[in-house]
């Protein structure tokens, strides 16, 4: 009698073990959306984007018109010139070309016009939320 109560209490564990262990990673997954989705991440007209790439090639930006804070990327720019002599030689001709874009107005919409390939990060969630 004794040993056929462990038995079915094993066996109850075990079960219970397993169905807990039995979450989808879809379930996972939306939990953590949901999460994310509470901190203001962003999901509507987003495809998700595998592990495997952390920069997919785009033709547009989400944001249309001009950069809020154009100086910052002057400043930045003055900052790697200052502190990374090479890094600036290294990457003196997209540097260039994003002083020209910034110069000009800094329109999202015409940075492929001053040679800037565009490019959308994938973010922690997959969704583009960074």
């Amino acid at each position: 009698m004794i040993k056929s109560k462990i038995q079915f209490g094993l066996i109850a564990s075990a079960i219970l073990f397993l169905s807990a262990c039995g979450s989808t990673p879809s379930n996972i997954q939306q939990d953590e959306r949901s999460l994310h989705q509470k901190m203001g991440a962003v999901y509507q007209g987003r495809s998700y984007i595998s592990p495997a790439q952390n920069l997919v090639p785009v033709s547009a930006v989400a944001n249309s018109g001009s950069v809020v804070n154009q100086g910052d990327f002057l400043t930045q720019l003055s900052i790697i010139e200052n502190t990374s002599p090479r890094m600036a030689n290294n990457y003196a001709s997209t540097y260039n070309k994003v002083v020209g874009w910034v110069l000009a107005g800094a329109n999202v919409e015409q940075l492929n016009q001053y040679g800037v390939n565009l490019q959308q990060m994938r973010g922690e969630d997959g969704y583009q939320n960074v």
